[in-house]
């Protein structure tokens, strides 16, 4: 997917394997608020970021079950991920009490310093890392396969 292209709400969901009408009941709720503005008459258009917030967005939704959460935390790993697009991987950093951070993977201390440093003001108890890289990679893949049928 080069920088340009911009799939609609149904392609862009075909893409992701989400269902168009739960994405829409989800925008409408708030609950996927990174989701692409439009205006009433003109189709929601989804560029290569927006794309990559939708795909974290419905496996956190396969993960955890808590649109809510899932549309927080693909919207924090997308912003970062939109601020760098260079990023290979970016992490979720989970502290005690259910304290959690968005990271780039590279910017975490090694395994083996968890237990000596506190990371955004927590001690880590554990790390959900995101190859972007690679989800990146499968999108664009699959955006071409999706531009092919269109045709």
């Amino acid at each position: 997917m080069n920088d340009d292209t911009k799939l609609t709400a149904s392609q862009a969901c075909r893409v992701v394997g989400m269902d168009p009408n739960r994405l829409n009941e989800d925008i409408a709720a708030g609950r996927f608020p990174c989701a692409p503005s439009t205006i009433p008459g003109r189709a929601r258009l989804f560029d290569r970021d927006d794309m990559l917030a939708l795909w974290l967005y419905r496996e956190r939704l396969e993960r955890e079950r808590n649109a809510k959460n899932a549309g927080h935390f693909a919207c924090s790993i997308t912003e970062l991920a939109r601020r760098n697009p260079e990023a290979i991987a970016i992490s979720i950093v989970n502290g005690p009490g259910g304290n959690r951070s968005v990271s780039l993977a590279d910017d975490l201390p090694s395994p083996s310093e968890w237990d000596k440093v506190i990371f955004s003001g927590t001690p880590i108890h554990d790390v959900t890392t995101y190859n972007i890289h690679l989800i990146r990679k499968f999108i664009s893949e699959r955006v071409q396969d999706e531009l092919k049928t269109d045709d």
